[in-house]
Order: structure tokens, then C-alpha cells, then sequence
């Protein structure tokens, strides 16, 4: 390409030559037209940023970077990558074969890991080589390697490519009768075949990447039915509703995870004497974690569990379980309720979890039932647990949710989740429980950047009949 297709940013040239100058300050060769510069400039560079297939990209790529020294020739180019492997080994990654009016092949590595490493041979002799170089007089019909298929080239341009800032490639060009190679034409293709091997390894490591997450989200919808089994089974014609016998207690219940999987836990356990313990817990964080913490906490909950002690005795079990089970930098908050439909009185204690309300509609009343407030869950082993009480008028509503529904409703309200969700349970008050809990879950969703929750959403509301 001597003599070719550059431009050059105008400057004070010290008394040379003044060429055409446009309005864009750009300085064209003499007697060239710049704008049919610009245009042959342009244009490969707007085809190669829509390429996402390596092989597409690698063809190309190779066509401009031998524009001049092997375009009308018969010609081989090969990337040779000695990255992670052993001193003398290498791998060919790449590999074009072109006879021009005749025929042309590409072969690109999907995952250079994959392609088997070789040693020896013409590719093994240079590999100590680190600069530009023209290797003449080559007889390669011999060859180990790659001798069968090019046993007709006779010369080799040898070009470094970088990446990471080491070089640990080289594109390897062959053609025969080749006896010299203007510096120009070596700059034009060190420059572009090393942005285009840069570009092959974007794309393929996005998709490596997009493999690598459609695995992960196939991991996750496994952990997300896996979890949703161990929530209490919704009731199949009523959505919200819990389906199991209460012995007079209906429950509306409502979860939404803001991932896959998250780490909101929720059940319910029907003791023999009419008696039912509710459970709500909030594990620290989300993701596949706090699911497997939530899955270690129902396993605990489902073996053995005091159910029948009380609220706080079953915090205490939890806690002392958990504790040997947690990794560092998680805890869980929980409310365990204990409700008696014969004296409509409920028995609650709190393990650090947001106070449930007591909503009386037909005061039009809120109340927090915040007076048993103890220690979260997997942090400390001499962790203590009260006790409180609260009794249920007529049409009364208890509602048990997470901390992702304050903080959803806290948007847009100066931080102040609970007070807002008291403003909305006055009018909801006397709403069915399960009505109450998708309503609820409703608001919070409202104006939900995306429509994604922040955090986990658990409701639980439940009333006597």
C-alpha cells in the first residue's frame, strides 16, 4: 500500500508542501480526493463494528489488513497463541486459506482453551521471534504441521499480537515468491489484526459470558422450584390464600422475590390442639444464598421443633441450630406467633424483625405489636427472646410482612415505610386477608423502577373467622 490510503490531522508543517485542505482541517495526499479517502476509511470500520461472528469478523479483518502485499495472491494466515501453556507448545486458534477466483476456508476457535497444543515444527522454530520479520526461502512440504496444506508457500510474514499488554500471539502470514514487505503495509496490518484479535476475544468472552449466565439462570430456576416447595402451598382456587386446614383462622399470604431465588421464609404449623404457629423470616441479603440459609431454617423448623413451647422457645431452637450453620456476614430476622382461636389472644416474639401490625377496622385503628423484641437469629448464642401478648376484637386483622415492603413503600415518602404502610392498611383494614396481602404487595410494587422490587416482599395476614 506504499503511496496509500492515510490521513493526517493539519498542522504547521514548517514550509512543506501545502495540499488541499477541507473544512474539516484534514490534509489529503496530492491529487487524491479526501472525501473517496474518508470514504474508503469509513467504511470497513462501520461493516467491522457490526460483526459479532468470529469467523465473519476474522475474514474480514484478514481481507484489510492484506490489502496490498497478498490481496491478488494465493495466501495463508494463521493466529498462533502460546497463552497458558508450556514453554515450546502452542496452539493455532485461527486460520484462513485464500486462492483468489478459486476458493477460501476460515476456521476460528470457539474457546482457544479447546484446540489441542503442538509443538515443533516451521510455527515452533519462531516462537522466541518478538518483532515484525519476512522468513524467506521456507520449504514447508516436510512440515509435521501444517506441511500438508501449505506445502506451496515459500515465505512467511511474522506479526505480534498483544493482549493484556503481553505478546502472546502471532499472526503468521504465508505466500510464495515473497521477497520483500514495505513498512507501510506492515503497519497497516499489525495495527488492525490486533483489533480484530481484540474484538474475537470480546465477543467470545461475551459468549462465554451469556453461556456461563444461561447456566447459572438454569441453577437458579432450579433453587427458585426448590424453595417455592417449601413455602406453604397456595390454595389452587383461591390466589393468596394459604391452602391447609387452620381450624378457624383464615390466612392470605403473598411473596414476591426480587431475584430467582430469594431468602424470605414463611410457614405455618396447625398444632393438634387447635392452636396454629405462624413463622416469618427475612434472611440477610438475597440471591442463592439467603435461599440456602431460608432452606436450612425450614429444614430446622420441619425436624423436632418446639412448635408447641411457644414463640420464644421455637426463636431459641432456631437460633441455637442455626448458629454453627451461618456464614459470616448473615443473620436472620423472624417473628414467631403463636395464635389460639378459642381465646382470640396471640403470643408473639421478635428475633430483630419489623413489629406486624393489629389492624382493628372498625376503630379505624393501627396498632404495632412491638413489645417483644429480641435478638436476630445465627449471631449469638446467649440470644434472648421475650414474649407479648395482643387479643383480637371482632373483624380484627393481624398482617406479618418483611422489611422489601417498608422499604418499596418508603420510596418517594422520605424513608418513612412503616408510616406509610399504616396509611394504607387504615382503609384496607376491612379487606379480606388475602385481599389485604396482594394489596399490599400491590402499593409497594407501585412505581417500582422497572417494575423489579429492591428486596424480598413477604405478607402474611390473618384474621379469625
Amino acid at each position: 500500500m506504499a503511496g496509500g490510503s492515510y490521513i493526517a490531522l493539519s498542522r504547521d508543517l514548517g514550509g512543506a508542501q501545502s495540499n488541499e485542505t477541507d473544512s474539516s482541517g484534514i490534509v489529503a495526499p496530492a491529487g487524491m480526493d479526501l472525501e473517496e479517502l474518508l470514504l474508503q476509511l469509513l467504511a470497513p470500520m462501520q461493516h467491522l463494528s457490526t460483526v459479532r461472528d468470529p469467523h465473519e469478523l476474522f475474514r474480514l479483518g484478514a481481507v484489510y489488513a492484506s490489502d496490498g502485499p497478498v490481496s491478488d495472491e494465493p495466501h495463508a494466515m494463521l493466529v498462533v497463541s502460546t497463552a497458558g501453556l508450556d514453554k515450546g507448545d502452542f496452539r493455532v486458534t485461527r486460520k484462513l486459506l485464500s486462492i483468489p477466483r478459486r476458493r477460501s476456508s476460515v476456521e476460528v476457535a470457539e474457546d482457544d482453551g479447546r484446540v489441542e497444543p503442538q509443538r515443533g515444527g516451521f510455527i515452533g522454530s519462531i516462537l522466541r521471534r518478538r518483532q515484525p520479520e519476512l522468513i524467506r526461502d521456507l520449504n514447508l512440504g516436510s512440515d509435521p504441521i501444517i506441511g500438508r496444506e501449505l506445502a506451496d508457500f515459500d515465505s512467511c510474514l511474522l506479526l505480534p499480537l498483544f493482549s493484556g499488554g503481553k505478546m502472546c500471539k502471532r499472526v503468521l502470514v504465508f505466500r510464495r515468491r515473497w521477497s520483500e514487505v514495505e513498512f507501510a503495509d506492515v503497519e497497516r496490518a499489525l495495527l488492525i489484526l490486533n483489533l480484530i484479535e481484540s474484538a474475537i476475544e470480546n465477543i467470545t468472552t461475551a459468549q462465554r459470558n451469556a453461556d456461563l449466565a444461561r447456566a447459572l439462570d438454569m441453577q437458579f430456576e432450579q433453587v427458585s422450584r426448590l424453595q417455592r416447595r417449601m413455602l406453604p402451598r397456595p390454595h389452587p382456587d383461591r390466589p393468596g390464600i394459604w391452602h391447609g386446614a387452620t381450624g378457624g383462622v383464615e390466612i392470605g399470604m403473598h411473596y414476591q422475590p426480587c431475584e430467582r431465588a430469594g431468602g424470605d421464609y414463611f410457614n405455618f404449623f396447625p398444632l393438634p390442639d387447635g392452636r396454629l404457629m405462624l413463622i416469618v423470616a427475612d434472611v440477610a441479603g438475597h440471591g442463592a444464598d439467603a435461599a440456602m440459609i431460608m432452606g436450612m431454617l425450614h429444614a430446622i423448623l420441619s425436624s423436632d421443633a418446639p412448635l408447641a413451647s411457644g414463640p420464644a422457645e421455637l426463636l431459641t431452637y432456631a437460633n441455637r441450630r442455626l448458629l454453627p450453620l451461618m456464614v459470616e456476614g448473615r443473620f436472620v430476622t423472624a417473628v414467631a406467633a403463636m395464635l389460639d382461636p378459642a381465646s382470640r389472644v396471640v403470643t408473639y416474639s421478635s428475633a430483630g424483625h419489623p413489629a406486624p401490625r393489629l389492624v382493628n377496622p372498625a376503630a379505624a385503628s393501627i396498632t404495632p405489636l412491638d413489645g417483644a423484641l429480641g435478638d436476630v437469629l445465627g449471631l449469638l448464642d446467649d440470644a434472648q427472646y421475650p414474649e407479648a401478648q395482643a387479643r383480637l376484637g371482632p373483624g380484627a386483622r393481624v398482617v406479618f410482612y418483611t422489611d422489601g415492603l417498608t422499604d418499596m413503600l418508603a420510596t418517594g415518602s422520605d424513608g418513612r415505610g412503616a408510616e406509610r404502610l399504616d396509611s394504607i392498611l387504615v382503609p384496607l383494614g376491612p379487606a379480606s386477608p388475602a385481599d389485604l396481602a396482594v394489596r399490599l404487595v400491590d402499593a409497594a410494587m407501585d412505581g417500582a423502577e422497572g417494575g423489579k422490587a429492591i428486596d424480598d416482599i413477604t405478607v402474611v395476614t390473618l384474621s379469625l373467622r
